[in-house]
């Protein structure tokens, strides 16, 4: 069970709220969420493998469900989030951690390891890039300008923004195209999915926007081949928003790391497979002798 929400500043004093769950004397796990992501990717099965055998602590960026938007209507950078990330350290004096980053959370995870590379024991990096993930998005580049303009446009007009987003991603018809495009799978449950939506949908159009266009613009590519710590690779090969191919490149970059393609899975499989992804995480931690307690199977096994 999850601790009561708690709140910490960051450095440039934008108000962040995050929870924290598991043992205290536990080895901690730091999570971090794709763009608009709820806490329903890690609630909905995540977190309940997880928090028998880790401290972990999970957040949401500045603008986003209940954090509140930055003072600089600027500072939605890749940077910025990394910065609250390492504020988060230091208000809960975590010296050392393993971090696990998703979608958007993959590109913050390897900024913070630039700043601080001490504080990483290990990384699990879950269906995201190292760098502007729009120039990948779906496998097409050409969206890139098209993206780009649209989040642009989005930051530009709120009102207008809020009022797509609401009848869009809190629509009747939500669902069903998230499934038809691959964005989700067919198999996705379908209540955390629709909260997750409506919590997107209900986000302040320009922290919002300003995050997703800002991320195009960094660039962690450089890190992946001065990481020095162990990482766990995790991927859905139908993920239509980040191709498999984009995690294969952060791979064959690293000095140490451990693949586990998932087949079926696309950009919702911290969804439909949290609890697959939460053993394979303790298996991988079992197997470097951080988590000795862990009662987890030898073998990695299908994906459920």
């Amino acid at each position: 069970m999850a601790d009561p929400p708690r709140r910490a500043r960051s450095a440039d004093g934008t108000e962040l709220l995050y929870r924290v769950a598991g043992p205290a004397n536990a080895p901690w796990l730091v999570l971090s969420n794709g763009a608009g992501c709820s806490e329903e990717f890690w609630t909905t099965a995540l977190v309940p493998t997880l928090a028998p055998h880790l401290r972990l602590l999970w957040w949401n960026y500045r603008g986003h469900h209940g954090s509140a938007p930055a003072a600089d209507p600027r500072a939605y950078r890749v940077e910025d989030h990394a910065a609250d990330l390492l504020a988060l350290l230091d208000v809960e004096r975590i010296d050392s951690a393993v971090f696990l980053g998703f979608s958007l959370g993959v590109q913050v995870t390897l900024e913070a390891y630039r700043r601080r590379p001490a504080a990483f024991r290990a990384v699990v990096l879950v269906s995201g890039s190292d760098e502007d993930p729009l120039a990948t998005f779906a496998g097409l580049p050409i969206l890139r300008p098209l993206l780009c303009g649209m989040f642009d446009l989005g930051a530009a007009l709120p009102g207008l923004t809020a009022r797509v987003t609401r009848a869009t991603l809190g629509g009747p018809l939500a669902v069903p195209f998230a499934r038809a495009t691959r964005f989700c799978e067919r198999d996705v449950p379908e209540a955390p999915f629709r909260a997750y939506l409506s919590k997107a949908a209900a986000l302040p159009a320009v922290p919002y926007m300003r995050t997703l266009r800002r991320m195009a613009e960094h660039s962690a590519r450089d890190v992946p081949p001065r990481l020095r710590v162990p990482a766990l690779l995790i991927a859905g090969l139908e993920d239509a928003m980040t191709p498999a191919a984009v995690m294969v490149r952060i791979r064959d970059a690293l000095p140490d790391a451990t693949w586990l393609p998932v087949a079926g899975g696309r950009h919702t499989l911290l969804l439909t497979r949290g609890g697959w992804v939460g053993r394979r995480v303790l298996e991988f931690l079992e197997r470097r002798g951080w988590l000795n307690d862990a009662r987890t199977s030898s073998t990695a096994g299908p994906a459920r």
